[in-house]
């Protein structure tokens, strides 16, 4: 008998929407597997309001009337570590851009709990509550049983509550804002497509290439990712590394010469063959110019792990996860930025703008600037106090 808790029709699933249709809050989360695959396949959607959670079966319902709530900016979707989801979601939405995100995790990590808290943790602390994990381990393609749709539901149940305490104490702190702007970025970075002309610096040995042997390489990747993408498996399924850069080294003129070669899989189907041959030859005639590999400055190591060392201390006072303040290359940035002699105008870094100027990035220019000097203080939480020249 089919659980009341998972919708397999079209005309329930427009129903809940319906219901819920001024409301100005949704939890959302998703079940998916992901191991031997392009991409993920998506095999359930939680969807919970503050009096209704329901599973939608996603191969037997359309969610395409979802993408209305995505994109409505007045709604807030609730996510916890939502990139996956999000990504899941816009491809089975069509939603091209999700506004009103909160994200439960990124919250957290403005409170002091950490860059990477778990949903079950992140509950049992803030609401006292400790879930059953006895079905994380479904495998959420085989028809689903009464139990495990229920405990798929409490991904959805407890995140209205949850993130209710969570934005109390991000206004209290007043710190909404950054949390709203970080999680704007992140479902940004989820929807962006990838760049596949950079695949091939992905491929050892790729810088003792020539140019065009470079060009056939980075032609040679797209091409591996495209089958990839269609057969929705792994890359390295089509080809390996290895095989990649041995077939740009040596482009194959025959179909019969990828016989028996190492590291060649699908890719040495024969109706790929005709794709293969085109990606050579459009690498033959546009060549990559070839990287020229700088050796790391050891004094721009120095000051980034000395600008390193402030974002901790400034992370530890305020309770913020260290990476959501100043990324490890906004500071060597930074670095690099001062030994060019500061003359030049401030990089481009996220660390340098919004809310993060007045918090991080301006005890950072300061520390540049040698007006901050770095202090043992064992009493502090840090065991270190940031001393600002008077």
């Amino acid at each position: 008998m089919p659980s009341p808790l998972l919708i397999t029709r079209d005309e329930p699933f427009l129903a809940l929407l319906d219901r819920h249709r001024g409301a100005r809050e949704v939890a959302l989360d998703c079940e998916f597997h992901g191991e031997k695959r392009y991409r993920p396949t998506l095999y359930l959607v939680q969807i919970g309001y503050a009096e209704e959670a329901l599973a939608v079966d996603p191969e037997r319902v359309d969610l395409r009337p979802l993408r209305a709530v995505l994109e409505d900016a007045s709604i807030r979707k609730v996510f916890h570590a939502g990139r996956e989801d999000i990504r899941l979601l816009a491809r089975a939405t069509g939603a091209t851009e999700f506004r009103g995100i909160f994200d439960t995790q990124i919250a957290a990590a403005f409170l002091g709990h950490g860059l990477s808290i778990g949903y079950a943790r992140l509950v049992k602390e803030l609401l006292g509550v400790e879930l059953d994990k006895s079905s994380q381990f479904t495998d959420w393609s085989r028809e689903l049983t009464n139990e495990q749709i229920d405990y798929a539901l409490n991904d959805v149940r407890f995140l209205p509550r949850v993130t209710a305490h969570l934005v109390s104490e991000l206004e209290r702190r007043e710190r909404l804002a950054w949390a709203l702007d970080a999680a704007l970025s992140m479902s940004r970075a989820a929807l962006a497509p990838p760049d596949r002309t950079k695949l091939y610096r992905k491929i050892s040995g790729f810088a003792s290439l020539g140019p065009t042997e470079l060009g056939t390489l980075r032609e040679l990747a797209i091409w591996r990712d495209s089958i990839a993408e269609t057969e929705n498996c792994r890359p390295e399924g089509v080809a390996s590394d290895a095989g990649l850069r041995q077939l740009a080294l040596r482009p194959p003129t025959k179909y019969g010469q990828l016989r028996g070669m190492r590291g060649v899989g699908m890719g040495g189907s024969e109706r790929w063959w005709s794709g293969l041959v085109a990606a050579v030859a459009r690498g033959l005639a546009e060549p990559e110019p070839v990287q020229v590999l700088v050796e790391p400055d050891p004094r721009a190591e120095s000051i980034a792990a000395l600008l390193g060392v402030i974002r901790r201390v400034v992370a530890t006072s305020n309770d913020v996860a260290a990476e959501l303040l100043a990324s490890s290359a906004d500071l060597r940035a930074l670095a690099e930025w001062q030994l060019a002699g500061s003359a030049e105008p401030s990089p481009v870094v996220e660390v340098l703008s919004g809310w993060r100027r007045p918090l991080i990035g301006a005890p950072l220019l300061d520390a540049l600037a040698g007006d901050i000097s770095v202090k043992i203080a064992p009493a502090s939480e840090a065991g270190l106090e940031l001393v600002h020249r008077r």
